[in-house]
């Protein structure tokens, strides 16, 4: 199966075998409320049995501080910006039975439970995906791959398609008036971006007509 793999990206113009990271809310064992913990817990380990280096980036719960504090090697700190509020990040890493996790660090977020419900569940994540895109560039690994689960991360494929910076802020949460910051412009989603996640939709049987 692995050389069929390998074969099959051969046959799809990759000279070499992919980098993957993957972004989600929960990975068990180290955070878990349901299904999706399970998939991104072990889908890593069976992208390794195919050759491929795959890590996650997930938040730094307060359940995962708990436990496996005294495991985690700090990398590096940053902030970013989400609506009126500059928000500090800090990475960690934790590596646990050969996977690399990354860990979005801030109190103010992940200091509680996992979903916090209603609107602060989509700042929440709105911060998620903010800070994945920008702690990317300084891992140290470069994936190829960014693998986005459920709508916690849906946002990050748009924002990384259009190379969005830091400028890119977010909503203001709570306000009534002039709550986007931010707008994608008309033009922005050019012809090219257009066909390329077309065929990035092909490729993957995502295409819907």
């Amino acid at each position: 199966m692995k050389r069929e793999f390998q074969q099959l990206l051969l046959d799809k113009g990759w000279e070499r075998l992919p980098r993957v990271l993957i972004a989600s809310a929960e990975c068990a064992p180290i955070s878990k409320t349901g299904g999706l913990a399970d998939v991104v817990g072990t889908l890593p380990k069976s992208l390794a049995g195919l050759g491929i280096d795959a890590r996650v980036i997930t938040p730094y719960h307060r359940c995962v501080k708990d436990k496996y504090h005294d495991q985690v090697e700090h990398m590096f700190s940053f902030s970013v910006d989400l609506g009126w509020r500059s928000q500090y990040v800090g990475i960690e890493r934790l590596v646990l039975d050969g996977l690399t996790i990354y860990l979005v660090d801030n109190e103010y977020y992940f200091g509680d439970k996992i979903y916090r419900g209603g609107i602060p569940e989509g700042e929440q994540y709105a911060f998620f995906s903010r800070a994945v895109l920008d702690a990317i560039p300084n891992l140290g690994f470069f994936p190829d791959v960014l693998h986005c689960n459920d709508w916690h991360t849906a946002m990050i494929p748009m924002q990384d398609a259009l190379g969005l910076g830091g400028w890119a802020r977010m909503n203001r949460p709570g306000t009534i008036g002039n709550n986007w910051l931010w707008r994608m412009a008309p033009g922005a989603a050019t012809p090219e971006l257009a066909q390329r996640l077309r065929r990035e939709n092909e490729a993957t049987n995502r295409r819907m007509d």
